[in-house]
């Protein structure tokens, strides 16, 4: 700020008079600052349509407007100077990264270097391309049997892919038991954003069924039915992937007595069948 005195001397018939006049000029030179704070940097969003982007502006001063921009786009007036909104129509934009861009103005001129963030839009439910199945289970660390489950998904959002096994006995459960600890039911693995990227599942089966009776070794054949869903919403309905065919049965050798005989073996080595 600068003080400025003006002294005005004026000569009449009367004589001399003065006159004294004082006023303040501002000067500014330092520019306004602005940033969104209704979404963060690297945000995922599933949006289509407007989303309504809000924001504030600071400055010394005043601030006079804020403006937006989209990617490399046109700039646009959003409403509002130290608080401010802005409807941004998201249905031209494809999915993927997009960058915000805002920029304040003030009273004396002086446009803020824009600031920015990134959000990525993801409309689309994860896709599982490929699922990994053994041929047998095995007891984990609480004697239950699990089968070890994995594959890869598609999403450019992170998110969980869960699994169900049809045809297993109806698992007993106690209060505070859930699929992991009960067995059966839907389970869950968890995935990170990215192409083909990998989840892995112990699957836990049932030890007991309803009945409060052991369930028996995991041998047969059950249906593999799969989900997936990302942390934005974006949802994968169940369907049936495949069938699952575990074999934890041993063999059973079996020799039979065929009457007797007059053979006499003379070598050191034989072999039997049965």
């Amino acid at each position: 700020q600068v003080n400025r005195t003006a002294l005005h001397e004026t000569t009449t018939t009367l004589g001399k008079s003065s006159q004294q006049v004082k006023d303040q000029v501002t000067i500014d030179a330092n520019k306004p600052t602005s940033r969104i704070t209704s979404v963060s940097d690297g945000q995922h969003l599933a949006v289509t349509g407007t989303l309504v982007l809000g924001g504030e502006a600071r400055d010394n001063t005043s601030v006079t407007q804020v403006e937006v921009q989209v990617d490399s786009g046109a700039w646009y007036k959003a409403n509002g100077a130290e608080s401010w909104t802005y409807e941004w129509n998201t249905s031209p934009y494809t999915e993927g990264t997009h960058v915000l861009h805002t920029r304040a103005t003030d009273a004396g001129g002086n446009v803020e270097n824009a600031t920015s963030l990134n959000v990525v839009i993801d409309r689309t439910p994860p896709t599982i391309i490929q699922v990994r199945t053994p041929d047998k289970a095995y007891l984990n660390a609480d004697a239950h049997w699990a089968v070890p489950l994995s594959g890869q998904v598609d999403d450019l959002t992170a998110g969980y892919v869960a699994v169900s096994l049809g045809g297993l006995p109806r698992p007993r459960r106690g209060a505070g038991d859930s699929a992991s600890t009960a067995g059966g039911g839907w389970q869950r693995a968890y995935f990170r954003a990215g192409d083909r990227s990998w989840w892995d599942l112990d699957y836990v089966l049932p030890h007991f069924d309803d009945q409060a009776s052991v369930i028996g070794l995991p041998t047969g054949a059950y249906t593999l039915n799969l989900r997936a869903r990302d942390d934005v919403g974006n949802w994968r309905e169940p369907y049936a992937h495949g069938m699952l065919q575990l074999d934890n049965t041993a063999p059973v050798a079996d020799v039979r007595y065929t009457g007797p005989s007059t053979t006499t073996i003379t070598t050191t080595g034989v072999i039997l069948s049965g």
